[in-house]
């Protein structure tokens, strides 16, 4: 099993929440789905892949909040 982090950061200066949605939830997972972050604050993720079988493996990732995003 593969697992990476990936890190949120609220800049802003009001809380924002975000959800989060994988192309292919039977084989990449994200921990949490929908999390909300305070202002200044920031975050992390957990990633995980477990491949069913060998090859190439590319997937998405979709981030939605209301908040403004750069």
């Amino acid at each position: 099993m593969k697992k990476e982090k990936i890190f949120f950061k609220n800049e802003g200066t009001v809380s924002t929440k975000v959800d989060l949605k994988s192309s292919d939830p039977a084989d990449l997972k994200v921990e949490p789905v929908s999390f909300t972050i305070a202002p200044k604050q920031e975050l992390s993720v957990e990633a995980s892949y477990e491949s069913q079988e060998a090859g190439l493996f590319r997937g998405f990732i979709s981030v939605s909040t209301e908040a403004a995003c750069l």
